[in-house]
């Protein structure tokens, strides 16, 4: 008798998990994108892959750190996010042609920032001269695409922390694939869509382990009286050998576009710990202008933003909890890289 109560005991656990599943699967369907915590995640996963939806997202965004805990470290923000049919971000001014590309990872896409907060987005505003913002693809691969044919300037933007070692490890140094491939494919229907992604990202089961999960983080923060830090950081220390393979790697992709005519910026983004922590080591505090300096003796044009944003530093220049950036930061980021851009384009592409 006993087995048979177990044996209907987990019969019917497994029946309501089973009837929370499907449900949890209706709900992701009606309501998809408030499942994701940012607008690229639901991009990569729904609409870039997606015939009847538009990438565009209007709605709250909150980071990576935020994530980890319930109650403490929550900071979102409402975002407006919207991209051309190839998924690239948009740009306050569209042209048939980019005299210039911003390249990099999320931060120059403009994670947990509305379009006209993006780094891209202000230096155009700032220079009033249009820039296409090649975040999260290749360098190489956007410049494929027709409207970057004569692009003329290069400004590439790397976060501190993954300027070491092969510092494009991420996207391809040479030219790679002969063919452009914008970062939405496109190729499905939403339910093929919906299919694909894995039970982890709706299920009211997962959600509710996650939640257990953040609890304890909650509890653990609040007994070690970390709940009440101002910033959260992502800590990170370089070295030499950090140094010396990012000018190698650096300096590769400065003389492939030069050889390809177009001018080269090399801009790297001052991490936050460099900017707000306490007890950093001095080699990892002083890698940016170590970087700089020795980037210069390779004649690659490049800027430190580091005493910009230390300047600047008590407006927060970067999501309280996150490690990207914030609309203030890109904002100081571009009025220095906008002076930079004025002389570029007077003293070496102006035309003849």
């Amino acid at each position: 008798m006993k087995e048979k109560t177990y044996i209907k005991t987990y019969l019917g656990l497994l029946a309501v998990a089973m009837m929370a599943h499907i449900l949890s699967m209706f709900a992701f369907a009606a309501k998809t994108a408030e499942f994701y915590y940012r607008p690229w995640e639901y991009f990569d996963e729904i609409a870039y892959r997606t015939k009847s939806i538009d990438a565009s997202w209007s709605g709250e965004e909150s980071g990576d750190l935020s994530r980890k805990n319930l109650i403490f470290f929550q900071e979102s923000n409402e975002t407006r996010v919207t991209t051309d049919p190839d998924g690239f971000r948009s740009n306050p001014i569209p042209a048939e042609g980019y005299p210039i590309l911003v390249s990099g990872d999320s931060a120059v896409f403009g994670s947990g920032l509305s379009d006209d907060e993006t780094f891209s987005w202000r230096l155009t505003e700032m220079t009033g001269i249009p820039t296409f913002n090649a975040g999260r693809t290749s360098l190489f691969n956007a410049l494929k695409r027709k409207e970057l044919a004569d692009v003329k300037l290069v400004i590439d933007c790397r976060v501190e922390r993954n300027i070491k070692g092969d510092v494009f490890h991420e996207y391809s140094v040479g030219s790679g694939a002969s063919l452009y491939m914008p970062i939405a494919a496109n190729d499905l229907d939403k339910i093929e869509a919906i299919l694909k992604v894995t039970p982890e990202r709706y299920s009211i089961l997962y959600i509710l382990l996650r939640m257990e999960k953040r609890v304890r983080k909650d509890l653990f923060d609040y007994l070690k009286n970390r709940h009440q830090a101002e910033w959260l950081f992502m800590r990170h220390t370089m070295n030499e050998n950090d140094l010396e393979e990012a000018v190698e790697s650096i300096g590769e992709r400065a003389r492939i576009l030069d050889g390809a005519g177009i001018e080269y910026l090399f801009v790297p983004i001052p991490a936050k710990q460099t900017i707000y922590a306490d007890e950093v080591d001095e080699f990892t505090l002083s890698y940016l202008a170590r970087l700089v300096e020795l980037l210069e003796k390779e004649d690659v044009h490049t800027i430190d933003l580091t005493n910009s944003y230390k300047n600047n530093k008590e407006v927060g220049l970067f999501q309280r909890y996150d490690t990207h950036w914030n609309g203030k930061g890109t904002e100081v980021a571009a009025r220095a890289v906008a002076k930079e851009v004025e002389v570029i384009f007077r003293d070496h592409l102006a035309e003849p």
